[in-house]
C-alpha cells in the first residue's frame, strides 16, 4: 500500500496545463476528462500515459471502443510509439468486450484488479466511462466512483484518468454528480462559432490545486495536441530604460532615443496610409543592428511584405527578419491563438509586429478582438520586447483599446497638399516625447527607408 502524507504532483503530460496547477494533478486524483465529440479526448488520454511512461510511470489504458492496432497506428502518426513501449514492459492496452448490462461489471472489476495487482501500473485511463455508467441511476454511479474507483486510486497511488462522453450542446455532463465525486475535471469543448469549429480545454475543478487559469485553448496536430500559453500567467509590465530605432533617425531625436523595449507602439490609420511601410522599414533598420524580428502578417501575403521590404532597401536584412502570414478568416480562433503563440515562443524576437489586427475585430467580433488586446499583447509587452501593431481604422476614435493600451500611437493619413497626395504622420501618444512631437510631419518613401518632414 502506498500512504500519501503529503499531495504530490504529478504531471498531466502537458507542460502548460502543468504550470497552470502549480506542477500538474495529486498523485492518487480520478480526473474526469469530458468532451465532444472530435475533441481530442483519446489523444489527450494517449498523451497523459505515453509521458507519464518518459517519466517512469508505467501506463494502463483500457479502451472499449478501439482494438489495439487501430489506436497503436493512429497513436503513431501523432509521435507516439506505444508498441515500442509494450515491448518494453512500461505499457499495456486492453480491449475488453463492451458493457451492456450491470452483470457485465463484475467481471470488468475483476479484470482491473487483475491487471493492477500484476502490471502495478502508476497511470490509467478507461476510455470511455460512459459506457458504464450510462447503465447506472445516481446512487450506484456514486458508489462505483467513491467506493471502487477512488478507494482504489488512493490506496495505490495510481492517477486515474476517466474519458466520458458530452453530445454536442448538452449542457450537463453525465448524470450531474460525477463532477461532484471525482477529484479533477477537464472538459474539452469542440465549439462551432463563425463557421469553424474552435478548441478549448476548461479546467472546472482540481482539488486541492490552485487553478490559475480556467481556460486554455488548444489544437489538434500531427504532433498531437498542442495548447496555447494562457495569457494571464505573467503580466507584469517591464518597461527598459533602452530605446529601438523607429526606423527613421528624426523620428527617435523626437522621441528621444526611440521606442522603448517593453512597449507597445500602434500604427493606425486608412487603407494606403503607410502604417506596413513605417513597420517594415523599422524591421529592417533594427535588423541591420542584429535585433531579430518576427513579423505576423493578419492581412497581407509573404510575397507581398518581401515585395515592401525591398522596395524600402530591406533586401539584404532578411536573415534577422522572420514572416509569418496568418488569414483569420480561413482559420478557427483557437488554431490562431495557438499559431501565436508558437511562433512567438520559436523565434523569441527582440521586436513582434503585428500587422492587420484590425482583421481580428472584423474575423472573430468585438469581445473576443478586446481580450486579444487586452490579454494577448498585455503578455507580450510583460516579457519586455518591442510590439508593434497595425490597424486599418479611419479615425483615432476607432481605436478600441490600443490608445489605453499603447505606449505609443501613430496616427498615418492622406491629405491634399499643394495639388498632391502626402502620407501624414502624427504623434498622438508617446512615453518621452520633445516638444517637436506636437507637430505635423509628412512621411516620404526614399531609396534606403523612410524620412519625415516637418509639414510647418
Amino acid at each position: 500500500m502506498i500512504i500519501l502524507s503529503k499531495l504530490e504532483s504529478v504531471s498531466t503530460g502537458f507542460p502548460i496545463i502543468d504550470n497552470v496547477l502549480d506542477g500538474g494533478l495529486g498523485r492518487g486524483n480520478v480526473v474526469l476528462l469530458c468532451g465532444n465529440p472530435g475533441s481530442g479526448k483519446t489523444i489527450f488520454g494517449a498523451t497523459f500515459i505515453y509521458n507519464g511512461i518518459k517519466n517512469g510511470e508505467n501506463g494502463l489504458y483500457i479502451n472499449f471502443n478501439e482494438v489495439k492496432s487501430e489506436f497503436y497506428l493512429y497513436m503513431k502518426r501523432l509521435g507516439m510509439d506505444f508498441k515500442a513501449l509494450e515491448e518494453k514492459g512500461s505499457f499495456k492496452y486492453i480491449n475488453p468486450l463492451s458493457i451492456t448490462d450491470l452483470r457485465d461489471l463484475t467481471p470488468f472489476t475483476d479484470l482491473l484488479a487483475k491487471e493492477i495487482t500484476a502490471f502495478k501500473p502508476r497511470r490509467i485511463v478507461i476510455d470511455s466511462i460512459t459506457i458504464i455508467l450510462d447503465l447506472m441511476d445516481k446512487s450506484k454511479i456514486r458508489a462505483f466512483i467513491s467506493n471502487f474507483l477512488m478507494r482504489l486510486a488512493k490506496k495505490l497511488g495510481i492517477t486515474l484518468l476517466l474519458i466520458y462522453d458530452v453530445p454536442f450542446n448538452e449542457p450537463r455532463i453525465g448524470h450531474g454528480i460525477e463532477e461532484f465525486i471525482v477529484d479533477a475535471v477537464f472538459y474539452l469543448k469542440r465549439i462551432w462559432f463563425r463557421d469553424k469549429y474552435n478548441y478549448y480545454l476548461e479546467i472546472r475543478k482540481v482539488r486541492g490545486k490552485e487553478i490559475k487559469v480556467n481556460k486554455l485553448f488548444y489544437r489538434i496536430t500531427s504532433n498531437g495536441i498542442v495548447f496555447s500559453k494562457p495569457l494571464s500567467l505573467n503580466n507584469n509590465h517591464h518597461l527598459s530604460e533602452r530605446g529601438l530605432t523607429s526606423g527613421i533617425d528624426s523620428l527617435d531625436k523626437i522621441l528621444n532615443g526611440g521606442f522603448k523595449e517593453g512597449s507597445l507602439v500602434g500604427l493606425i490609420g486608412p487603407v494606403a496610409s503607410g502604417k506596413t511601410l513605417f513597420a517594415l522599414n523599422l524591421a529592417v533598420k533594427n535588423a541591420m543592428k542584429n535585433k531579430k524580428i518576427l513579423l505576423i502578417s493578419l492581412r497581407e501575403s509573404r510575397d507581398t511584405i518581401l515585395y515592401k521590404l525591398k522596395k524600402i532597401g530591406g533586401a539584404n536584412s532578411l536573415m534577422n527578419i522572420e514572416i509569418k502570414t496568418i488569414n483569420p478568416f480561413t482559420l478557427p480562433l483557437s488554431t490562431v491563438q495557438c499559431k501565436l503563440d508558437e511562433y512567438y515562443q520559436r523565434e523569441k524576437p527582440d521586436i513582434l509586429i503585428i500587422d492587420g489586427l484590425e482583421t481580428y475585430l472584423i474575423a472573430y467580433g468585438m469581445e473576443e478582438f478586446y481580450s486579444y488586446v487586452y490579454q494577448r499583447v498585455n503578455y507580450l509587452k510583460s516579457l519586455s520586447k518591442l510590439v508593434i501593431v497595425t490597424m486599418t481604422l479611419s479615425s483615432i476614435n476607432q481605436t478600441v483599446g490600443i490608445e489605453q493600451l499603447g505606449d505609443y500611437l501613430i496616427q498615418l493619413d492622406i491629405i491634399e497638399k499643394d495639388g498632391e497626395l502626402k502620407r501624414r504622420l502624427r504623434i498622438i501618444k508617446s512615453l518621452d516625447p520633445n516638444k517637436e512631437a506636437e507637430k505635423q510631419f509628412y512621411l516620404k518613401i526614399i531609396k534606403n527607408g523612410l524620412v519625415i518632414e516637418s509639414s510647418s
